[in-house]
């Protein structure tokens, strides 16, 4: 039994890659203030080009996605169990569960396909859609553990699972 909720590391594991990508932008901006010395004006350029692109590529994408999935499962605690999935305090057997829809990006599902192409957001974010009988749907992402796709499939082979391929794997709806 492993039990999955929003915490510091979970959100450190989402934030890891904008982290490195923001020192590589900090140690670049002091290269190139140290060779554009005489030249401010081009160094405020292209300083100005290459921060835009950090915030607009990799920060805000990152940011929204984590504020979007922090929505649905903020004060969430999930457990599994070998016959039952315990949702805060709801049990809801195996049995009750339709299907599994997993939402992610191309990288989530094939993970030999990556590299410097890959978004930050590619491998880290993605959402799991339950579909019960009762004609409900339970929303779990990867901002309650980083493993939490692969576990499910683990403890529960025989449910009936779905990939989507999402280039940006928003959660909608309600």
């Amino acid at each position: 039994m492993k039990k999955y909720r929003m915490c510091n590391k979970n959100t450190y594991l989402l934030f890891q890659e904008v982290l490195i990508d923001f020192i590589v932008l900090v140690f670049t901006t002091v290269f190139l203030w140290y060779f554009f010395e005489d030249e401010i004006e081009l160094f405020v350029v292209i300083f100005v080009i290459l921060f835009s692109v950090f915030v607009g590529l990799i920060f805000l994408p990152v940011l929204y996605l984590y504020e979007n999935y922090s929505k649905y499962n903020k004060n969430l605690m999930v457990l599994f169990h070998e016959n039952s999935v315990v949702i805060n305090d709801e049990e809801m057997p195996i049995s009750e569960i339709i299907d599994v829809n997993i939402y992610g990006t191309y990288q989530l599902f094939n993970k030999n396909d990556g590299g410097i192409g890959t978004l930050a957001y590619n491998p880290y974010f993605y959402y799991l859609e339950i579909n019960l009988k009762a004609n409900r749907r339970i929303i779990l992402s990867s901002i309650l553990g980083q493993s939490i796709k692969d576990d499910m499939m683990g403890y529960y082979p025989k449910l009936n699972y779905k990939n989507n391929i999402k280039s940006f794997p928003k959660i909608n709806g309600s």
